[in-house]
């Protein structure tokens, strides 16, 4: 038997395990409950039915914590800022499969501004704190009523694709799996995938992101409109919330940005926002579709 942990991932620990010619990934939930464990593989169960290139789950169990067992998906993590326009297309046409579905899941993430002016102010020791605040202080979030609602993986990165011969295999981690703003699922693909390997912005990269994903699922015209703020308060939230569970309540080791280059640290995603703020070929981005 050969048994492997993995190093990518923040929230649970995942294992590679070989017996004789069959391969599994065992995943310990340490922040889930049994229910929840079982709810979110009932629901990719159904996404793999619906076409969906995702894990299919073996066995799931309690124990210490729960526990899952899925088949091994053959493939491997595109390098950071290796991403091709094919690539760009399976992806975008997976993730629009997923935000159309109507998989009965009923956990809600929805970004309410009340939790970001929390954020703000239990990080008030951030270093870049004043932009941060000053960005969020120019953003109307009565906009937020009026976006789409539905189904997101709601962590599509570079750690939960592979790829082999430069074809999509499959799509791993559903735990972040909510009905929420269908906008988030968008933008947090921009925020990984719209810079390259420095990560420097690419404004013709993300102009490609939301074309691909526009040949799969329509966005609404409000939801058009509120992409670029989207983006920023998306960003914001992960600036704020990295920040806060490693420097704040030190429930995140630095260690998980040092061991994988595919985790973002939160000056990473200030990086990010100061880009976006200060670019001027973004004009474009409400109006793209």
């Amino acid at each position: 038997m050969q048994l492997t942990r993995l190093k990518h991932g923040v929230d649970n620990s995942n294992y590679f395990i070989k017996l004789g010619k069959s391969k599994f990934i065992v995943k310990f939930y340490s922040k889930f409950g049994f229910k929840k464990v079982l709810e979110i593989n009932k629901a990719v169960k159904h996404l793999v039915d619906e076409g969906i290139l995702a894990y299919k789950n073996i066995l799931s169990f309690p124990f210490l914590w729960p526990i899952s067992i899925n088949k091994y998906i053959e493939g491997g993590h595109l390098e950071y800022g290796s991403i091709s326009a094919n690539n760009v297309s399976e992806i975008m046409q997976q993730v629009a499969k997923i935000n159309s579905s109507d998989v009965n899941f009923v956990s809600d993430k929805i970004i309410e501004k009340s939790y970001l002016i929390g954020l703000i102010d239990k990080c008030k020791e951030f270093e870049h704190i004043k932009l941060v605040e000053d960005c969020f202080n120019n953003i109307d979030f009565k906009y937020l009523e009026k976006l789409s609602v539905g189904l997101v993986h709601g962590d599509i990165s570079h750690t939960n694709i592979l790829f082999e011969n430069n074809r999509l295999m499959g799509i791993l981690d559903f735990d972040h799996l909510s009905k929420t703003y269908l906008l988030t699922e968008l933008v947090r693909i921009i925020a990984f995938f719209g810079f390259d390997e420095n990560d420097k912005l690419s404004a013709n990269f993300i102009e490609l992101i939301q074309k691909e994903y526009s040949k799969h699922r329509t966005l609404t015209k409000i939801d058009q409109n509120n992409l670029l703020n989207h983006l920023k308060v998306v960003i914001i939230t992960m600036i704020l919330e990295t920040y806060f569970y490693v420097e704040v309540v030190k429930k995140v080791s630095t260690s998980v940005f040092l061991n994988s280059t595919y985790n973002h640290s939160y000056t990473r995603w200030y990086k990010k926002l100061d880009q976006i703020l200060k670019s001027k070929e973004l004009e474009f981005i409400n109006n793209s579709f």
